[in-house]
């Protein structure tokens, strides 16, 4: 038997993170063949071996032309034959493209998304309803957060959702979390996200801009369009930044260990890797409302939420930290509070999948 993984991305769904590959691992020893197609070209290089095994990732990106993409993504699926997909998301062509196979050829479904009410860039009436036509196809799902668990019942998904509130390598960045006994006589800060405009890069900034830049320092990893109007930002001086661009996660680990506050700013964000990360190594956080990881894992002894779109709501946290240091602190212990079993969840997701192909 054959599954298959339709994602965007194959590094936002399994380079980043142990589940995918532990799944993978696990529907191996079921003699389930598992494969990735992706429309990210050289993603073949950023999916990482697990336990020896390695799965086939295929590019179905030959054009810059969306439709000439989605013709092959068609064409790959019907000579692989799959008798079950993994589709990430339902609000993108090639997940439409995949339910279109699935209803000439009947293979069995399995709906990955982390997206909600909140977090959906689009959210018109008409594309509310075309989602919802959509999922109906699905066969079972497994959503990552409780607001998207919420929003698929909301879309009139009735069949079983497996619901996890953790999509990183917790493990990764808990044994790298060297315990702080002391807290920087200057604060620091980190921004970790894309470089646009709805993870509320610009609006970070402009909070920063207000105060002086001897109480604080602030390092930016990421990247993106606004990289140039962040760079400018920081040779102006205008804010006291370091920008580092994109890290590695061994690099990223070690950074946030010597970090005391995780900043999340974003308007618009489905759950986020990186908050998870940020706690387990050790940071206090504090996180916009928008970000729908904070609604499961923020919790009063490892931060704090704010709404972006109130007047002066960052700006009031900030100056609260710098007037009293010891008001938000995290405590050192929080971080055991994400109860995460990478092998436990896949299999859990594994049984699933298995479950579904042995109705066939």
């Amino acid at each position: 038997m054959l599954s298959i993984l339709v994602t965007e991305t194959a590094i936002n769904e399994v380079g980043k993170h142990n589940l995918f590959n532990n799944i993978f691992y696990k529907l191996k020893t079921n003699n389930i063949e598992f494969k990735i197609l992706t429309f990210k070209s050289k993603e073949e290089k950023k999916v990482y071996s697990h336990r020896v095994l390695k799965p086939d990732v295929i590019v179905t990106k030959i054009s810059s032309f969306l439709l000439l993409n989605n013709i092959f993504l068609f064409y790959k699926l019907i000579r692989l034959k799959p008798d079950h997909l993994i589709i990430g998301g339902y609000g993108y062509t090639q997940s439409w493209v995949s339910l279109f196979y699935v209803s000439l050829f009947g293979a069995k479904t399995t709906l990955w998304t982390g997206a909600s009410e909140t977090s959906s860039l689009t959210k018109n009436i008409f594309y509310f309803y075309i989602k919802s036509f959509f999922i109906k196809y699905f066969d079972n799902a497994i959503v990552y957060g409780t607001k998207a668990f919420f929003y698929l019942r909301k879309l009139g998904f009735k069949k079983k959702i497996i619901l996890t509130k953790n999509i990183s390598d917790i493990e990764f960045f808990k044994k790298r979390n060297i315990k702080k006994n002391k807290y920087s006589k200057k604060p620091t800060f980190i921004y970790c996200g894309r470089l646009v405009k709805h993870k509320g890069i610009e609006y970070l900034l402009k909070t920063f801009q207000r105060f002086d830049k001897s109480k604080y320092k602030l390092i930016i990893v990421g990247d993106g369009p606004l990289k140039t109007i962040v760079n400018s930002k920081i040779n102006s001086r205008k804010v006291n930044a370091t920008y580092l661009g994109q890290l590695n996660q061994y690099d990223l680990a070690e950074i946030l260990n010597k970090t005391d506050y995780f900043i999340s700013p974003s308007f618009n964000d489905p759950f986020s890797r990186i908050l998870s990360e940020a706690i387990a190594s050790g940071c206090f956080c504090i996180s916009s409302i928008y970000d729908d990881a904070s609604l499961d894992l923020i919790k009063t002894n490892n931060g704090i939420t704010y709404d972006p779109q109130k007047k002066n709501a960052l700006f009031n946290i900030l100056s609260n930290i710098f007037n009293n240091p010891k008001i938000l602190r995290l405590n050192r212990k929080s971080y055991k509070i994400i109860n995460y079993n990478t092998n436990r969840y896949s299999s859990e997701y594994s049984s699933l999948i298995i479950e579904l192909l042995n109705e066939t």
